[in-house]
């Protein structure tokens, strides 16, 4: 798992903040994006800080935003999302719903 970026989909929310916190403890780099709607800031506020964690308010369902931050992250994005043929927006990146 060395030099990867990882984007964290749900990374708010008691699941996803709980990865976060691995990946982070790991030495990775951690891009979450969450909407609010289920998630709590609360469960990454302490992160804000760590100079390997950022934070996107916004949603899965953004395909232009969720994109970009796959565009931004480079080849080691994993998300907690579930995308039904595999294959993220033709980027050809697949999803990784497995708990670290």
């Amino acid at each position: 798992m060395n030099g990867q970026n990882f984007l964290v989909t749900g990374g708010a929310g008691f699941i996803g903040s709980h990865r976060v916190d691995a990946l982070l403890e790991a030495g990775q780099a951690v891009t979450v994006l969450d909407d609010l709607s289920v998630g709590k800031m609360r469960n990454v506020t302490h992160h804000l800080n760590h100079p390997n964690f950022h934070f996107v308010k916004g949603s899965i369902l953004d395909k232009k935003l969720v994109t970009q931050l796959i565009d931004d992250s480079g080849s080691g994005v994993r998300t907690g999302l579930q995308v039904p043929d595999n294959n993220l927006f033709g980027r050809g990146l697949t999803s990784d719903y497995s708990v670290v």
